[in-house]
């Protein structure tokens, strides 16, 4: 049952997207699914057995999906010559550590959990999308929190896009 929840709100997700291309599919998925949890009242069994389709996927699925990702996506000649470069693991470390640190504190200061911040909104930046999103997840147990993480990726995506835009031609 929840794998056909799952799949039914995932194809009108990307019909969504198809009549409003402005929108990723997985901006409509997380607002359906907030405002079915919201508005549409479900029986127990409904909410255990998404859970359960849930648990599945993180459990069996993402693990072989993170090797996929990391086998075709990585370049190791790239990756050993920035390992290599002192300068440049220092800046990252030191971004890391700084957007985790920062975010842990915001969200501590609205009343959020500290790692979990940390986590979803510090790491989340520093990562390599969204495979980088499920390693960062997986790494820290916190898979619950992967629609979080998607959609603030997404969003701060766009946002850089739009900031780049409107800067490019003063820049170049």
């Amino acid at each position: 049952m929840g794998f056909f929840i799952a799949g039914a709100l995932f194809t009108v997700s990307n019909l969504l997207s198809d009549l409003f291309p402005v929108l990723h599919a997985y901006v409509f998925l997380i607002v359906i699914c907030a405002l079915a949890k919201i508005f549409v009242p479900m029986p127990q069994y409904v909410e255990e057995s998404v859970d359960l389709w849930y648990v599945f996927v993180a459990n069996a699925m993402i693990p072989a999906i993170l090797v996929a990702i990391s086998v075709i996506a990585i370049n190791i000649d790239e990756v050993l010559s920035l390992v290599s470069d002192p300068g440049y693991m220092a800046m990252t470390l030191l971004t890391v550590v700084i957007a985790a640190l920062v975010a842990g504190f915001v969200g501590w200061l609205v009343k959020l959990y500290w790692i979990e911040s940390a986590i979803s909104a510090g790491l989340g930046l520093a990562d390599f999308g969204s495979s980088g999103d499920l390693a960062v997840l997986q790494a820290s147990q916190r898979l619950n929190l992967l629609p979080f993480l998607s959609i603030s990726s997404r969003i701060g995506g766009g946002l850089v896009l739009v900031a780049l835009s409107a800067l490019a031609p003063y820049l170049l």
